[in-house]
């Protein structure tokens, strides 16, 4: 017998319970995220799945970790914090260099699109729970590999 509870709000209650009990499993809790993730994903297009890597691996290639040798113009990434509005201390964490760029464009606050020296190219689809892009805009935060950058700007090496 069910009670005259919404389908949306019987949505809302289950997901909020699972959403507790996968958070309060302590140890081992990113590979209960990963095993839920993954079956998820797998009702999604694989054309998605494989373009989704293929940016990550993209965006990978174009980045560094320490002033590139390189000249042009870069991205770089500033103010980092792993949370998301996380006040930082100390002016947070040094981000990486994004580069060599012939272009760098960000719609509303919300896409960003790359424009490499070699000729690739890399358009964000914005904050994405489904099918996450590399780099987005969040709030006013570029997040970009597990961090939340409050400072960003582009640098002429």
């Amino acid at each position: 017998m069910t009670n005259h509870v919404s389908y949306s709000n019987a949505l809302v209650s289950i997901a909020k319970e699972q959403a507790r009990v996968v958070l309060s499993g302590g140890k081992g809790l990113q590979e209960r995220l990963e095993f839920i993730f993954q079956n998820h994903l797998k009702f999604r297009p694989q054309n998605l799945i494989l373009t989704a890597v293929a940016n990550f691996e993209l965006l990978k290639r174009h980045t560094l970790d320490i002033k590139p040798i390189e000249s042009g113009m870069y991205l770089k990434l500033m103010l980092g914090g792993t949370v998301a509005n996380e006040e930082v201390e100390d002016g947070g964490l040094n981000g990486p260099w994004i580069g060599p760029l012939n272009w760098f464009h960000c719609t509303y606050l919300a896409v960003i699109g790359l424009g490499f020296a070699n000729g690739e190219e890399l358009d964000t689809q914005g904050y994405n729970v489904d099918i996450p892009s590399p780099i987005y805009l969040y709030q006013e935060m570029i997040y970009y590999d597990g961090i939340y950058y409050g400072g960003w700007e582009l640098q002429y090496v």
